[in-house]
């Protein structure tokens, strides 16, 4: 018995290979794409400032043993206000390293948070960060713990003291403890410093204007 050799199909092989090559060529692009995008998204150019977190690390730790010279620490700033973060370095990869998932640490990385700051009458502190995330405030005296809910869903014990014009706070949670360093400067600008480990990030806020008296109320 002899076989027919459809040559239609025979010849048209090639081109299905042709194809899938293209095809496969087309998914690693994309796929490569995807990955610089997300990581644009997590760690965002152009609001970046300089210092690397080795030396942030370096720089919470000498503020939180008072060993870092620092002249504007000497002057008196007013602490109460409205701030708005204009600058981030590494704060995608402080999340990553707190435990923080991918989705929520991506949401978080580029969100511009606000500093609401309101001085209550009995010489306690109310910090309220507002953003497109979330909403979250904490009230508290110097020295004094209180709990907080940290962003990888630990609840953990807070404490934050000052020292000049910088308030350092440290959350002491079961697995980790997480550093904190807002220091105040006479522009009127936040310098904040965190550390994880040995991983640390740097944000900077700058103080838009005053609480009014209705907002302080609705603070409360």
């Amino acid at each position: 018995m002899k076989y027919k050799i459809n040559t239609m199909e025979t010849r048209s092989r090639p081109l299905r290979i042709l194809f899938l090559i293209v095809y496969a060529f087309i998914f690693v692009l994309v796929g490569v794409g995807l990955t610089v995008l997300t990581l644009q998204w997590l760690n965002p150019s152009g609001n970046s400032c300089d210092f690397s977190s080795k030396e942030l690390v370096n720089i919470v730790n000498l503020e939180t043993n008072n060993k870092l010279k620092d002249d504007n620490n000497s002057q008196t700033v007013e602490f109460t206000g409205k701030y708005k973060m204009t600058k981030s370095e590494n704060f995608g990869n402080f999340l990553e390293e707190l435990g923080v998932g991918f989705v929520l640490r991506a949401i978080a990385s580029r969100a511009h948070p606000d500093y609401h700051i309101t001085q209550n009458d009995d010489d306690s502190y109310t910090l309220k960060t507002v953003s497109e995330f979330k909403t979250s405030e904490i009230t508290f005296k110097f020295g004094e713990p209180f709990e907080e809910s940290r962003m990888d869903g630990a609840t953990v014990n807070s404490t934050i003291t000052r020292n000049g014009n910088k308030w350092i706070q440290k959350q002491v949670g079961d697995s980790n403890t997480v550093t904190i360093v807002r220091d105040f400067r006479p522009d009127g600008t936040i310098r904040v410093t965190g550390v994880v480990n040995e991983v640390g990030f740097e944000r900077i806020y700058e103080k838009t204007d005053k609480l009014s008296s209705d907002e302080e109320e609705s603070e409360d």
